[in-house]
């Protein structure tokens, strides 16, 4: 997991969606890492935020983070981002 995050970190520099790819690729291969899932969707939701994604991102976002909710349902620091993130659109 540390790899992932470590791989995603180079890619930032190059742009965010190229490490949003790589996040979402670690998350194919580790669907129950907390720090996987809150990294992926803190740099979605930042993305968002500054317009580098489309207009969907929003409703997609919504649907990561049911999905990083139902891969991890006892993580309170997911339900707790989820829970902001809905409360602040």
């Amino acid at each position: 997991v540390r790899l992932w995050l470590r791989y995603a970190t180079q890619f930032e520099k190059l742009g965010g969606a190229a490490a949003l790819r790589v996040l979402a690729r670690g998350l194919e291969a580790n669907r129950t890492s907390e720090s996987l899932w809150l990294s992926y969707l803190r740099l979605y939701q930042e993305l968002s935020r500054m317009g580098r994604l489309d207009s969907a991102a929003a409703a997609e976002l919504q649907s990561a983070c049911e999905d990083a909710v139902k891969c991890l349902p006892y993580s309170a620091p997911l339900w707790l981002f989820c829970i902001d993130r809905a409360q602040s659109v």
